[in-house]
């Protein structure tokens, strides 16, 4: 199984917001009037296997996550308004794996165990 995503987005305004700072000479900025964006990116994929045999069912799976979050300031809005116009730049990804078993001892009695571990690298 898999699945992709990308997304852009236009960050809403805030009209009427009070300027706090001067950025590059610019001190009045309509705050209606920023240009802050935002572009995401997520894909996963996982591989899973089964098997029962005499009671006894297995599931083993491996998994991964790719992300990246980009944030694009409008720099002399952000500098007018905050004093901070930081432009984000976020990367991460995930691999991991899943097992679950269970065994039926009995009619009215069913053992299970499973354990789940993953590592995620964040940039």
């Amino acid at each position: 199984m898999s699945g992709v995503s990308a997304s852009r987005y236009q960050i809403p305004n805030i009209p009427g917001k009070c300027r706090s700072f001067t950025a590059f000479g610019v001190s009045d900025f309509d705050s209606a009037a920023l240009h802050e964006r935002q572009n995401e990116f997520n894909q996963f994929n996982v591989l899973a296997v089964q098997h029962s045999d005499q009671g006894l069912d297995i599931q083993a799976a491996y998994f991964n996550r790719k992300s990246v979050v980009h944030f694009m300031p409008d720099v002399i809005a952000d500098l007018v308004f905050n004093g901070a116009a930081s432009d984000v730049y976020r990367r991460s990804f995930v691999n991991g794996i899943q097992t679950d078993a269970s065994y039926r001892w009995a009619d009215a009695h069913t053992l299970r165990a499973g354990f789940t571990v993953s590592v995620e690298r964040s940039w």
